[in-house]
């Protein structure tokens, strides 16, 4: 098992059950700990912009668990719309953003949730 704690960023509202997915991207970036100020402050600002436009559900910085890092998670009906999403952001400049350091190690995700999930 293994346990995290993340600090939502301030534009982030609690996740409200309900039918988001049924696919959901688990996304963690992590960076070197001279890098973690300005890789968070980059990716709260694209993730913010992004989430007007795409399903957030949940988006902070990671402080305890596997640290120096931020973790994001997004809903998508298919996985095409996943697809497109990430053109788009990318085309953009949201996923990477264009001002953050490159993380040093990335890990995604994707997930279905079981039955008694309140996010569906």
């Amino acid at each position: 098992m293994q346990s995290e704690l993340m600090i939502p960023f301030d534009f982030v509202s609690d996740p409200m059950p309900g039918l988001l997915g049924p696919i959901y991207e688990i996304r963690y970036d992590y960076f070197k700990v001279s890098d973690l100020s300005a890789g968070t402050e980059a990716w709260a600002n694209a993730i913010q912009e992004r989430s007007k436009r795409d399903s957030l559900v949940l988006a902070g910085r990671l402080e305890f668990g596997q640290v120096n890092g931020i973790l994001q998670i997004w809903a998508y009906s298919d996985l095409e719309t996943r697809k497109q999403a990430l053109a788009e952001a990318s085309e953009q400049g949201m996923s990477p953003p264009a001002d953050s350091p490159a993380p040093i190690h990335q890990v995604t995700k994707m997930v279905m949730p079981s039955m008694f999930s309140p996010l569906q």
